[in-house]
């Protein structure tokens, strides 16, 4: 997999849809990055509402591993996936080579078959914010909670296939 030269920064959601949906017609594919809860389903539903598609039905895919939304957009979840092996068994590659614009959640878990494809990458890191007062604690019964607050930030890169 050859990867492009810049690795762009946004701070906001909204930027890194834009971001996206301007390369979406020649990086079909959005590889999609982040820990538990970071956002990715979330990234989804705001890029097919910019898209002016609706979003109503857009929902995490993590036990049906795959849903399809509108007629030519994809959104699948490797979280529960074994091996690269279940995707392919599951025919679920072809819509990469498709004009579904396709979304994948838990990518890093299929690196060698997205290697293969040109691809958008959007890694969603969340920023903690753990103050440290005690204005900043929730009381329960037993024990104080620290509020912790985050920011996220997106990395977008350009990943181009092995082509030799």
């Amino acid at each position: 997999m050859i990867e492009s030269e810049k690795e762009i920064i946004l701070n906001s959601i909204e930027e890194a849809v834009r971001h996206v949906i301007c390369e979406i017609e020649i990086f079909r594919i959005i590889a999609l990055y982040g820990e538990l809860g970071a956002g990715k389903t979330y990234f989804v539903r705001k890029t097919m509402e910019a898209m002016g598609l609706p979003t109503f039905m857009v929902s995490s895919p993590t036990f049906t591993i795959c849903n399809v939304y509108s007629p030519n957009i994809v959104h699948i979840d490797c979280y529960r996936i074994k091996n690269e092996d279940e995707l392919i068994e599951g025919g679920l590659l072809d819509y990469f080579s498709s004009d579904y614009i396709v979304f994948i959640e838990w990518a890093e878990k299929i690196n060698r078959i997205l290697s293969e494809y040109d691809f958008q990458k959007v890694t969603i890191i969340l920023d903690y914010e753990v103050p440290f007062n005690e204005k900043t604690f929730t009381q329960t019964n037993t024990s104080l909670i620290p509020q912790v607050s985050f920011n996220r930030k997106y990395l977008i890169k350009r990943h181009y296939a092995n082509r030799s």
